[in-house]
């Protein structure tokens, strides 16, 4: 099926138009016609509409057909009966495309259909070279490369404006010169150019080489060259197109890079630790040192082994687990402990330090890796001693404690039983084991410092002269100047020396208020209070549990921290703590 085309006929004649498009019509069937009978009606349609063909008179009632080729590009027919040589001469110069004189008897009429269609395939033709001309003038004007046009004597036909950014040299200058005349090439760079030219117009395959440039300032560079032979429709050889691509500092990037691997690869060959490099399935490098720990070949594990081979079968989902997160971005790097396996089949303990990184274009992971097998065997000798010195230090604790038992047999199992009041509060509080040891410990000697204190006054059936009570006052003093020398019992002394004090500053030996008293501290003088209350004295028979809880409350926030206070109540109240379980 044809393409419409479509028609505007511009004519001052009523008649004449009515005519114009009946012929059309009907010899046409493909053609829509529209009419209008002046310039100013043209203008006003073609702002409107799109046509394919104008046809036109050359005079019209306000101008002629040059106003109307001076508001479009659409090919423009003229049809006119007052025409002669020197008009039509003016109408082509103008831009007309066809001219018809009209005849008496209307045979032009005959003619019109054909005019037409010339005339709109001519058009059609011409728009389609000009866009491919437009294109290509567009792709040699701004292309990042150089392109030029040589005939085959050597002769520059054209270049493009990029000779000026990359080497200095404006078009005019080495257009219409043989290229090996220029300044561009050194000598050397010429001969072998020159040869290479000769080669091809002999019908040779050596169009893509490399070769050093000179800028005009003097700067070397160096360029890719692909050139191409220019042909003729018959096949003979015209001459050659060139496409020049300044690489000089891609060039200086990959020495860059081939330098870096150098180093990365001499640090990496004589590194006391294992380096490797791996993708989501193979090794892609390890070094000696890795080898080594391994007792495996190099030659047996690049491209052949990935990481899980080299992976104790129980830790396996550990290390995969981590391989993925660094592989799809969700961590950039690891540093974990796990359980290697030797080619020899042995396991042994490993720590790795790994990172995601972009190696030759694809993820990888690039990492170090060490055999600690020595080092966590000696971790677990110094455990096992942390233990059994430990196991001697609980010992020796306790053994101390009964010191003060002997002393005041009255007390008996006192500073045991604080100690486990003041766990159970610790533990409801969530404070951390290794300050519940601590807290213990210092439970346990918190009464220490009163072997300094006659036994006369400790076993007294009565109340206590404020100077006998000043004497008690000494015992924090007394445990802490023993304890502070025993390094690991350092902070131990600190808490028993508070143990003593009150929020409200009413405490002793220093009158410390709250923030300024040790937390430990703090859960001790609750705990210390309620077993001192519920147990017998030589001057006080023992109260019951509900008035010592009683007292604690009635103090909360001014001589007990509130939140000791609630966690102890809790327990005894609620959970049913109870010193005898």
């Amino acid at each position: 099926m044809e393409k419409t085309i479509k028609v505007l006929f511009v004519s001052s004649k009523k008649v004449e138009l009515v005519s114009l498009k009946e012929v059309c019509s009907r010899k046409l069937s493909f053609c829509s016609c529209k009419t209008v009978s002046s310039v100013s009606e043209a203008k006003k349609v073609l702002k409107e509409e799109k046509f394919d063909v104008i046809l036109s008179d050359y005079l019209l009632d306000d101008g002629t057909v040059k106003d109307i080729l001076k508001i479009t590009d659409i090919p423009v027919i003229v049809i006119t009966s007052e025409g002669n040589e020197e008009i039509a001469v003016e109408c082509f110069r103008e831009g007309v495309s066809d001219y018809i004189i009209k005849d008496r008897e209307e045979h032009y009429l005959k003619l019109l259909p054909a005019v037409i269609s010339h005339v709109v395939k001519e058009s059609q033709k011409e728009k389609k070279i000009r866009e491919l001309t437009e294109r290509y003038e567009k792709i040699f004007r701004f292309s990042p490369e150089i392109i030029s046009l040589i005939d085959r004597n050597g002769i520059i036909l054209e270049v493009n404006e990029r000779i000026k950014e990359l080497l200095g040299y404006k078009p005019e200058e080495v257009i219409g010169r043989k290229f090996y005349e220029t300044t561009i090439f050194s000598q050397e760079t010429l001969k072998f150019i020159k040869e290479r030219f000769k080669r091809r117009l002999k019908g040779e395959n050596v169009g893509f080489y490399t070769v050093k440039f000179r800028t005009k300032s003097g700067e070397e560079k160096i360029g890719k060259v692909i050139a191409s032979l220019i042909k003729d429709k018959n096949g003979k050889v015209e001459g050659e197109i060139g496409i020049i691509t300044d690489i000089t500092e891609e060039l200086k990037l990959k020495e860059e890079i081939r330098k870096r691997e150098e180093l990365f690869r001499g640090l990496a060959e004589n590194s006391l630790v294992g380096v490797y490099i791996f993708d989501e399935k193979k090794f892609l490098y390890v070094n000696p040192a890795f080898c080594e720990i391994f007792k495996c070949k190099r030659e047996d594990v690049i491209w052949k082994k990935g990481p899980l081979e080299f992976t104790h079968p129980e830790d396996r989902e550990t290390v995969a687990e981590n391989i993925r997160k660094r592989m799809s971005g969700e961590m950039e790097s690891a540093h974990y402990i796990f359980r290697g396996l030797r080619c020899d089949g042995k396991s042994i303990w490993v720590e790795a330090l790994g990172r995601a990184i972009e190696y030759y274009g694809r993820k990888v992971v690039m990492g170090t890796i060490m055999d600690i097998t020595q080092r966590k065997k000696y971790e677990e000798k110094l455990k096992e001693e942390h233990i059994q010195i430990e196991k001697t230090l609980n010992g020796t604790i306790y053994a101390i404690s009964k010191l003060i038992e002997v002393k005041d047999p009255y007390t008996a199992g006192h500073q045991v039983r604080v100690a486990k009041l003041s766990e159970a509060i610790a533990k409801e509080l969530g404070m951390e084991s290794d300050k519940i040891k601590t807290l213990i410990w210092a439970c346990l000697l918190h009464d220490i410092g009163k072997i300094n204190v006659p036994s006369e006054i400790l076993t007294k059936p009565r109340k206590l002269s404020d100077v006998e009570f000043s004497i008690i006052k000494t015992h924090p003093i007394v445990a802490y100047n023993i304890l502070r020398e025993i390094n690991a019992l350092s902070p131990v002394a600190q808490i028993i020396l508070q143990h003593h004090e009150r929020i409200d500053g009413s405490g002793y030996p220093s009158g410390l208020k709250e923030k300024d008293i040790l937390f430990e501290a703090k859960i001790i003088a609750v705990a210390d209070t309620i077993e001192a209350m519920i147990s017998h004295r030589p001057y006080r028979p023992a109260f019951k549990i509900e008035e010592a809880l009683e007292e604690i409350e009635k103090n909360k926030g001014i001589k007990y921290d509130p939140v000791v206070v609630e966690a102890c109540v809790k327990l005894i109240k609620e959970k049913k703590f109870s010193f005898e379980d």
